[in-house]
């Protein structure tokens, strides 16, 4: 049985009599993003070959061949990587995974034993923050972080009283660079490039790094050639922008389906 959001998504429909919508997503980009901005080479290395980042981070921290792990082992190390990526401590993992807090804290560090770069970046802006109160990545945006009223005992025994949130610190530098610089990017590219064929298909909507277009089912090909035709690009076009070169590869997938429900 579908769950209200899914039956509500089921109700948006192409405007066109025979019409269905096409979705492009960036994959991984926020582990893209990281591997960027960390610098560290194993997760890098990773990505340009294409490896399954979740399936091997399972396998090295089960010590377990990749073909043997389960799809729920993947699942597991997919939410607890992510969760590192967005900030969160082993005491949230343990939320989101079910996992007892031991596991996920022996996780949190097994992970950073595999890629060292990403503990050493956290540290730094850690660091920088607690100096400046803010970070500027390389796209000139500024980052101004608050200080949060002390809530744990060690704080207070420590005379502490007030103090940034580390979950803040180390995810607002990948999502701002991700969603909210990148993919902005990108979709003002498609839509001007799209602008020309308004007839046949037209972007319609954004969720976080999904792009949707409302197509004439018969101009699919046309739209997903113009999408192929920007987002074959993206790297070159962060470089143009930002005259920084990226040393992974952002790549994206395109899904096709009559409602929104069947887009997901």
């Amino acid at each position: 049985q579908p769950s209200p959001p899914s039956l509500v998504k089921q109700h948006f429909v192409s405007r066109f009599d025979n019409g269905v919508f096409v979705s492009v997503d960036f994959s991984q980009i926020e582990v893209v993003v990281f591997a960027q901005l960390c610098k560290d080479y194993t997760l890098i290395n990773l990505l340009n070959e294409g490896k399954d980042i979740h399936i091997y981070i399972a396998s090295q921290i089960l010590n377990k061949p990749e073909t043997e792990v389960t799809p729920e082992e993947r699942s597991t190390a997919k939410t607890s990587t992510f969760g590192i990526i967005y900030g969160n401590g082993a005491k949230t993992l343990s939320e989101r995974t079910g996992r007892d807090y031991m596991w996920c804290k022996t996780f949190m560090e097994q992970f950073y034993k595999l890629f060292p770069m990403a503990k050493r970046w956290h540290e730094e802006i850690q660091k920088e923050v607690e100096l400046n109160g803010e970070i500027t990545n390389f796209t000139g945006r500024t980052i101004f972080f608050k200080k949060y009223e002390a809530k744990y005992e060690w704080q207070v025994n420590k005379g502490i009283t007030e103090s940034y949130n580390p979950p803040d610190i180390k995810n607002y530098p990948v999502q701002s660079l991700a969603t909210g610089d990148i993919v902005p990017l990108m979709i003002g590219l498609l839509f001007r490039e799209s602008m020309q064929y308004r007839d046949k298909f037209l972007l319609v909507n954004t969720v976080h790094d999904d792009i949707q277009f409302d197509c004439i089912e018969e101009n699919v090909e046309l739209c997903k050639k113009v999408i192929k035709k920007v987002l074959d690009n993206t790297v070159e076009e962060i470089y143009n922008r930002w005259n920084i070169r990226f040393l992974v590869p952002i790549n994206y997938k395109i899904k096709i389906g009559k409602t929104l429900y069947d887009l997901t």
